[in-house]
């Protein structure tokens, strides 16, 4: 049904990126790295979910990079609308750098509903089982490699979803 409303089919890889969207999160990389993405896969679309950051201009960082086509910024949402939309995406972003240590309500929520994670390969998140997320490093690799595990994730939809079941689990 959120695919529904978001105007994607079942066949479109859809990425989200979820919570309180503040810089740290690492979108302007990770929507970089998206736009190579849109260049091998015209059809991906993102969504960003949650309140945005009032020093960080978003829509004008999506209009910059030319995503406006691909990328929608949909706010703050309800908890159903919010849980909703995660379990529509194919592939969830829950980068963060840097951190003070702390828990990813969105990631447990992700992780819960099987969706295929990356996240920062810092603090806690290091400990998170290799079997249930892929780790993106935070160094000057940072971009090519979300770059390369989305291009991997949505090539292979077969990978996302082992992913994502042995999130579940």
């Amino acid at each position: 049904a959120y695919r529904q409303r978001l105007g994607v089919d079942e066949t479109t890889p859809l990425v989200g990126i979820f919570g309180f969207l503040k810089p740290y999160k690492r979108i302007a990389e990770s929507l970089r790295a998206f736009r190579r993405l849109t260049r091998l896969e015209p059809r991906a679309k993102m969504i960003l979910v949650g309140e945005p950051h009032p020093d960080f201009p978003l829509q004008s960082l999506v209009s910059t990079l030319g995503l406006s086509a691909h990328v929608r910024v949909l706010g703050f949402t309800p908890i159903e609308d919010f849980a909703g939309y995660v379990a529509a995406c194919d592939v969830v972003l829950n980068l963060r750098y840097p951190t003070v240590g702390e828990s990813s309500g969105s990631l447990l929520r992700a992780l819960g509903l099987g969706r295929a994670v990356l996240v920062s390969e810092v603090g806690s998140f290091r400990e998170l089982p290799d079997e249930v997320c892929l780790k993106v490093p935070v160094d000057q690799s940072e971009e090519d490699q979300i770059f390369e595990y989305l291009n991997l994730l949505v090539s292979r939809p077969d990978l996302a979803q082992q992913l994502g079941a042995c999130a579940r689990q």
